[in-house]
């Protein structure tokens, strides 16, 4: 697999060599579209905005129809703070290819970020209608709502997210950030309990129900939570690193150091867990 993957990536790079020795010796050549989309590929990976936008020019004038290469285009903007015309860019995209899920999210993420809040919201509501990618939709119509600091839309969208997708991770933590904000986490409980209804070995469940324990310093409730999250999914490091915080809050610092353990074993170094380590052999007093 990794010789495989070293084939491939020396491969893209001799292309990217080939490409800029016959731009600089001025020379006429044609490369198909898909090859342009590695060579343009290659200049994102690296950052190397400037000889990409060069690169996605050149493959345009020769593939004028290509909705990828303009997504492309629209990426190399969207790195140079260049949004209106990123989006001038995915809205020929659409019109090349209008039912893509990726130019509709997109679009709506320029839009968020030009403060059209509105119309990111009606782009994405359209995609509704049209996508199978529903769950992620419904996250990014959150996301703009979130933008607009209208904060109980952004909370019914991101249920919406959930319900399609329990393991949504992100919609599952920006519900939990809007419920916090909006003083409606206690009353969010049942929310998640349903769920644990319908799915009791869901790990995200008794995940996102831990961290609502939590940040209402119900305690003994967490650990249970994050204990039930564990027993599903041993790997599941956050459930260990956040179980390991509970335990801190209970003055149970041999558990917690365990937890933080577990963590450190699945993850690996972080200065997150190093810190969350440190506490727990500070409370142990053991200053080895």
């Amino acid at each position: 697999m990794a010789e495989e993957f070293k084939k491939k990536r020396n491969e893209i790079q001799r292309m990217v060599l080939d490409f800029e020795i016959k731009v600089k010796d001025d020379l006429d050549f044609y490369y198909d579209s898909e090859s342009y989309e590695k060579i343009v590929k290659w200049y994102i990976d690296n950052h190397k905005f400037k000889f990409g936008m060069k690169a996605v020019e050149i493959a345009l004038s020769q593939h004028k129809f290509s909705s990828d290469l303009l997504i492309q285009k629209a990426n190399i903007m969207i790195a140079l703070q260049n949004f209106s015309d990123a989006l001038l860019s995915l809205e020929k995209a659409h019109s090349l290819n209008p039912t893509d899920d990726n130019i509709f999210i997109l679009i709506g993420q320029v839009k968020i970020i030009l403060g059209d809040f509105k119309g990111a919201i009606k782009i994405l509501k359209k995609a509704l209608n049209i996508s199978n990618n529903r769950d992620e939709i419904n996250y990014q119509i959150g996301l703009a709502y979130k933008a607009k600091k209208d904060l109980s839309n952004a909370s019914i969208f991101f249920k919406k997210t959930i319900e399609i997708n329990i393991k949504h991770e992100n919609a599952l933590y920006d519900l939990a950030n809007c419920l916090e904000i909006l003083g409606e986490l206690e009353n969010s409980i049942h929310y998640y309990e349903k769920f644990i209804n319908e799915d009791p070995y869901s790990e995200n469940a008794w995940f996102n129900l831990g961290k609502i324990y939590l940040k209402l310093k119900s305690y003994e409730d967490a650990i249970q939570s994050f204990e039930f999250a564990t027993a599903i999914d041993d790997e599941y490091s956050s459930a260990h690193s956040n179980l390991g915080e509970a335990y801190i809050k209970t003055k149970n610092f041999k558990s917690s150091k365990k937890s933080f353990l577990k963590s450190l074993e699945l993850d690996g170094p972080s200065p997150e867990i190093y810190s969350s380590l440190g506490k727990a052999y500070y409370y142990l007093e053991d200053y080895s």
